[in-house]
């Protein structure tokens, strides 16, 4: 709490000191009233002594008050009037020196000596203007034997980049001639290898075609199979109609007779042909026309004999 307030002190007093109104209030208040100071601070006088001589009414306000005002406002503009005062009369004092130095004539040795530094200042200002045109025309020179020279470069380098152009352009030119004959020659050839192609699928579709032809379309005996192709290959729609196991119910009347006892029937098939029993029932019944059942034997109808010959008949 002391530190505190020390330090809160020292800060106020800090500020006091850089205010201008304050400090003047300040020290003007301690003039104005230090007879009540000294008898404030005397160590002879007994305390009802002290209280007998000092009032509030002795203390003294207003001077203080009006040596600050003073202080603050009126000081600030005394001071650049004084300011301004000063300068003008260094710039008068200045002005008065320079009329004297101008209306007192120079001493002979001075003015030798002035006259001296002017020529030398002139030799030497002459010197270097020679120096400067030297370097000028030297610089001018160069710059003409450089501008020359790259001129120069500039041509030879410009001859060489066309010389160089002219020779890549020649060698590209005969190189695209050369690609392009050969590229004429590979297209030729691959005309006639287009062509040899197209000769050779020609042929492949012609030998698959009686490959076709002679291959059997059904894993079945060359007989049924040559049948199955005849009725696929007819415009008869009894024929194209039938199939493999029809036409195997049919051979069996070709290969043994036109009429055969149920039993026998059934036994070649089932034997040759690889079909149950059940099964041929069954195809004997899409077959009403072509077959015909009359006590317990088959007979092949007159249309199922057409059909027959037309099958396994070779013409």
């Amino acid at each position: 709490m002391d530190n505190n307030f020390k330090d809160s002190v020292k800060a106020r007093l800090w500020d006091y000191k850089y205010t201008p109104f304050l400090s003047a209030y300040i020290f003007s208040w301690i003039y104005w009233n230090s007879k009540l100071i000294l008898i404030f601070t005397s160590t002879k006088l007994s305390v009802e002594k002290k209280i007998e001589m000092l009032s509030w009414g002795d203390v003294n306000y207003h001077y203080p008050l009006y040596f600050a005002l003073l202080y603050v406002f009126i000081f600030p503009l005394a001071t650049a009037l004084f300011y301004a005062v000063t300068l003008w009369y260094k710039a008068l004092m200045n002005w008065i020196q320079q009329k004297i130095q101008d209306k007192t004539p120079l001493p002979q040795e001075q003015a030798n000596k002035i006259i001296k530094e002017n020529v030398r200042l002139e030799l030497e200002h002459n010197k270097i203007v020679e120096e400067l045109e030297k370097i000028k025309q030297d610089y001018s020179i160069k710059e003409t034997a450089l501008t020359n020279q790259f001129t120069e470069k500039e041509k030879t380098f410009d001859n060489r980049v066309e010389q160089t152009v002219s020779v890549k352009m020649e060698e590209m030119t005969a190189e695209v001639e050369r690609a392009n004959s050969k590229i004429a020659e590979i297209t030729t050839e691959l005309g006639k290898k287009n062509e040899t192609i197209q000769t050779l699928n020609s042929e492949k579709q012609k030998l698959n075609e009686q490959i076709n032809e002679l291959r059997p379309i059904t894993e079945e005996v060359p007989l049924i199979d040559k049948a199955y192709k005849k009725a696929q290959n007819s415009v008869n729609s009894l024929l194209k109609e039938l199939t493999i196991d029809q036409i195997k119910l049919l051979a069996t009347f070709f290969m043994n007779d036109s009429i055969m006892f149920e039993t026998q029937f059934k036994d070649y098939i089932h034997k040759n042909y690889k079909l149950s029993k059940t099964l041929i029932d069954a195809k004997i019944s899409e077959l009403p026309t072509l077959i015909i059942k009359e006590k317990g034997r088959y007979i092949i109808s007159p249309q199922g004999a057409k059909i027959l010959e037309e099958l396994f008949v070779e013409t």
